[in-house]
């Protein structure tokens, strides 16, 4: 007898249909099993849209998985190594920097996608691509950029990210960019915060994509606290007195005193795990009184349903506006900053004079996207290291240049 499985978003699903992966491709056996196993409100591979440049199917690898592969692949991926979180790599080899960040929020979204039975695939692609638009120095070099290029359509590290993947990487003979899937490409925009506001004409945004967004917000919360107190610019008894380390003091799992590291890193876990629980408790109750039955439902939503608890919600505002206060507008952090914009600044102007001196297929770009345009995709492309070994060419006598 057929039986049904229940879950506790309230859906219910059929026993999956043994697949004969003999009779299938792999690809046509991983596409088949999405359908069978995730949430008739998740986005399967096969619901995919296409590319802008058709392309044959690939024999093992679903759309999803295939965008994932080519993210992970290419140039703008692998500069995140040398690119800021808060602190520039240059500070210390063990601070985050924009790599780790991203692959720990991969990390984590892979594991709610999965409890949640939305796309993993399409879920991790989208963590893993969502920062590669940021310039050297993080959100400070973001604004620097920002403020650069008002006056030429301005700077905003998602749509640059968009500009990477559809334009600027270069990898393929038959087209610029990475020809993602579209839902892809259109999630990389609904990453940004009021996207509604900024792309009225945009699709609601698919779970996984606001998925992602909650996952980066639990990443960076949790994790830029070890940061901070690693650098010494916060300090314990102050992170202590969050409303979220409510008893952790008192925990006898809490490691003794002269155990610093690894007193750090139960309270990021504390954070994190605190965050992801209540997360995950909140939303399946949520969901499983929506009742959602396919895609359009999650489309026709006016609120998302992935969301915290009234506490956690008052809890992470906490952990914000503590980071924001006592860690990113720190005269330390604030003085890094400063000196990031002064190089940018004087780079930027260099080039506005002597356009002929930037790399050849930036100077290819300037007929089409205009000076300034070029001018920016090459800075905000640059790693930490190479805007500063740029600076020390340009404007240090007797550099060498070749």
């Amino acid at each position: 007898m057929k039986t049904n499985w229940s879950f506790c978003d309230g859906s219910i699903m059929s026993a999956p249909v043994l697949l004969d992966p003999y009779k299938l491709s792999t690809r046509e056996f991983l596409e088949a099993q999405e359908k069978e196993t995730l949430a008739p409100y998740a986005i399967c591979a096969l619901d995919s849209k296409g590319r802008k440049y058709d392309e044959p199917l690939h024999p093992i690898r679903t759309a999803f998985q295939r965008d994932r592969d080519r993210v992970v692949y290419s140039t703008a991926f692998r500069r995140l190594e040398y690119k800021t979180q808060v602190f520039p790599n240059h500070e210390g080899d063990h601070y985050r920097t924009r790599l780790t960040h991203t692959i720990e929020v991969a990390n984590l979204t892979r594991t709610l996608a999965r409890n949640l039975r939305l796309n993993e695939d399409f879920s991790e692609c989208l963590a893993l691509v969502h920062d590669i638009g940021h310039p050297p120095f993080g959100h400070c070099g973001e604004e620097i950029l920002a403020d650069l290029m008002k006056p030429y359509g301005g700077f905003e590290h998602n749509e640059q990210t968009l500009r990477i993947v559809t334009a600027l990487e270069n990898s393929y003979t038959s087209y610029q960019g990475l020809n993602l899937s579209l839902e892809i490409n259109e999630a990389i925009l609904q990453h940004t915060k009021n996207f509604r506001r900024r792309y009225p004409d945009t699709n609601p945004a698919l779970l996984e994509t606001q998925l992602v967004s909650l996952t980066d917000e639990m990443v960076y919360n949790s994790h830029d606290l070890e940061d901070g107190l690693a650098s010494g610019i916060l300090n314990e008894a102050d992170v202590l007195d969050l409303e979220i380390m409510q008893g952790i003091a008192s925990n006898p799992d809490f490691p003794h005193r002269s155990r610093i590291t690894l007193r750090r890193r139960y309270l990021v876990r504390q954070v994190l795990n605190s965050m992801v629980l209540d997360f995950m408790e909140t939303t399946q109750a949520e969901l499983a009184s929506l009742k959602l039955t396919c895609l359009d439902d999650v489309l026709a939503l006016k609120k998302s349903p992935l969301i915290f608890s009234e506490k956690m919600d008052r809890m992470k505002n906490q952990i914000e506006y503590f980071l924001r206060e006592k860690m990113y507008q720190h005269p330390k952090v604030m003085k890094m900053m400063n000196k990031s914009k002064y190089f940018m600044d004087r780079i930027f102007e260099h080039f506005l004079l002597y356009p002929s001196e930037l790399p050849v297929e930036f100077q290819e770009r300037m007929e089409k996207d205009g000076k300034e345009r070029s001018i920016s995709d090459y800075i905000a492309g640059m790693t930490d290291r190479y805007l500063q070994e740029e600076y020390i060419r340009l404007f240090v006598p007797f550099q060498k240049m070749l």
